[in-house]
């Protein structure tokens, strides 16, 4: 039980759902019980042919008293349970939203979109499991059996024991078969349920490349596979619980029976009065109610288990969220401040080791190096997208792991290197910016991200849709939306990763210019790859491997013919505009 711990304890929370829920399941079951023993209290007082009507008088406003109690306490049973494990389920979707958001961009490094899809959705769906069939079955049968035995034993303890044998064997020994039979079936559930949800997502989204290349067929036989095995385990499922359902009949009506033979001899000897005989025996009958949810109960154990294992297993990198993060309500640019950061991936090098960084109100800073040398986790760092290990990052004097993520967000204009576009139109694409702007504010957007030719092509402008990641928009042009966003939401801190990638020379350039025209107070951290026109930077800082090798100006750099300098002389060399100068030397390739 220990995976189920912190989720158990979620449920408890709900004290009084708890308890309220508990009651009503305990109350329907108990009526159930008095229900059938009155009834058969009543037919035998009436085959003994009464005197009077009145005799028969209480046990008739019985009947009527605990038929329609079943009948409320049923419903208020299913409300009260269905009311705690829909407030226990938000409560576990808020918490894993809280965790996805802490570690970032790190869930899509670690997990595939279908596997992180199947854990959101599937995972969390399974703990609903927790309450309502493995939390409250197992305590309403335990008081079940003590309301029993309290009733039998006045009669006679082998009545008692009879019963409680019975029904210990099919509480305990048939739940406890049902989970031993089902523990594979529930272990490995889970899991090719999620492999399944993420060979269907690369299905689909690579069927182009599986035509082109022959391998449909192939990519088919593997679906096929994993179906064949979940409808086996299915089927193993689906017969556990046929198995367990007959073999809780053949015990009551074991119990029935045994009730039955035992309570002749003590009505022959005069200690069980003969009408209360039917009703003995029918009172173990009723008594199953309480049994009957046990072996699902048990049979789903192991896969609630899993589901609470791979949800923590997930969460387990999530630094803690401050429980009192510091709002700010921002006046003017915030100064943003790195110091001896350090970042790594899991057990990985570290991917960014000791980097300073000033971005004071105002200012443009460039960070470039070649590919893999941190310019992009840099970026995804100061976003507050990805939790770092050592150094701080201070915006406007405060460290970005305290701050309230609202007002961390709200500071900051992100257009990263991998935008996420919904499947919806490119005006709501934009609007994800600014919920509020009107048509005259995307048109300023678009114009300074130079989207708004893309926009005039469009067969219905801002209303086209885009579909699935952007899928009717070019690269550059998607990268152009993205640009647009954070253009649209106007933060003081503008945060850019690789914003002219895709684009040609022309058009890197206008974007360019009218970013920086745009900018007028605004700070400007730019994450690039291209050399060209960094002339307007403040600071360039230069990344290898991790760490800072040189900063400075554009002319300072190239001034000094160090690391910058061989970078640029061999991207110029490459684009072909080196016509002169010294002899270049060779360097990584920028990608």
């Amino acid at each position: 039980m220990k995976p189920l711990k912190p989720f158990i304890a979620q449920v408890l929370r709900f004290r009084g759902w708890f308890a309220g829920s508990l009651a009503a399941g305990y109350f329907t079951v108990a009526t159930n019980i008095g229900l059938l023993f009155t009834s058969a209290y009543l037919i035998s007082k009436a085959a003994q042919r009464p005197s009077t009507i009145l005799l028969l008088w209480v046990p008739i406003v019985g009947v009527r008293f605990f038929s329609t109690a079943h009948g409320v306490g049923r419903y208020v049973e299913r409300y009260l349970s269905h009311e705690l494990t829909f407030r226990v389920l938000t409560d576990l979707r808020v918490w894993f939203y809280r965790q996805a958001r802490a570690m970032g961009v790190g869930l899509r490094l670690n997990l595939h979109s279908g596997e992180l899809l199947s854990r959101a959705m599937a995972d969390v769906d399974t703990l609903q499991n927790l309450y309502l069939r493995l939390l409250a079955p197992p305590l309403i049968f335990f008081l079940t059996l003590v309301t029993v035995i309290g009733i039998l034993v006045p009669h006679g303890w082998g009545l008692a024991l009879t019963l409680t044998v019975f029904l210990l064997a099919a509480g305990l020994a048939v739940p406890l078969w049902a989970e031993v039979r089902s523990r594979e079936a529930g272990r490995d559930w889970l899991p090719l349920r999620a492999r399944l949800s993420a060979l269907i997502v690369d299905t689909v989204g690579g069927l182009g490349d599986l035509t082109a290349y022959g391998q449909a067929r192939a990519q088919l036989a593997r679906l096929e596979a994993l179906n064949r095995e979940q409808g086996r385990l299915r089927a193993r499922g689906q017969s556990t619980r046929a198995l367990s359902a007959g073999l809780l009949t053949l015990l009551s009506l074991g119990a029935a029976w045994a009730l039955l033979t035992e309570g002749i001899p003590l009505v022959e000897a005069g200690r069980l009065p003969g009408v209360l005989l039917a009703s003995v025996t029918l009172l173990g009958l009723a008594s199953f109610e309480a049994v009957q949810p046990l072996p699902l109960a048990f049979q789903y154990l192991s896969q609630s288990r899993e589901a609470g294992r791979r949800l923590q297993e997930l969460t387990a990198g999530a630094p803690p969220e401050p429980a009192d993060g510091v709002r700010v309500r921002w006046e003017g640019v915030p100064a943003l401040e790195v110091r001896g950061l350090g970042l790594r991936y899991e057990e990985a090098r570290w991917a960014l080791e000791g980097v300073d960084l000033d971005l004071r109100p105002g200012r443009r800073v460039a960070v470039v190096g070649p590919t893999g040398s941190g310019k992009s986790s840099l970026l995804s760092v100061v976003a507050g997208l990805w939790p770092y290990q050592r150094g701080e990052v201070r915006l406007g004097g405060h460290e970005l792991r305290r701050l309230d993520p609202g007002s961390l967000h709200a500071a900051l204009a992100v257009a990263e290197q991998r935008p996420h576009l919904f499947n919806t139109t490119l005006r709501e694409n934009l609007l994800l910016a600014d919920p509020d702007a009107d048509t005259a504010a995307l048109e300023r957007a678009a114009r300074v991200a130079v989207l708004d030719e893309v926009v005039a092509r469009l067969p219905e402008g801002y209303d086209t849709p885009i579909g699935e990641q952007g899928a009717r928009l070019s690269g550059g042009e998607a990268r152009r939306l993205a640009v647009a966003r954070a253009v649209l939401k106007g933060a003081p801190v503008v945060l850019l990763d690789e914003p002219t990638e895709g684009l040609d020379a022309t058009n890197a350039g206008r974007l360019m210019q009218r970013l920086l025209e745009w900018l007028g107070p605004r700070s400007l951290l730019l994450v690039t790859h291209l050399l060209t026109g960094l002339e307007a930077m403040d600071e360039i800082v230069v990344l290898d491997q991790g760490r800072v090798v040189e900063r400075g100006t554009q002319a300072e750099l190239l001034a000094r013919n160090g690391y910058y300098r061989r970078l640029w002389e061999s991207q110029q060399q490459r684009l072909g505009d080196v016509t002169d100068g010294p002899e270049s030397v060779a360097a990584p390739a920028l990608g």
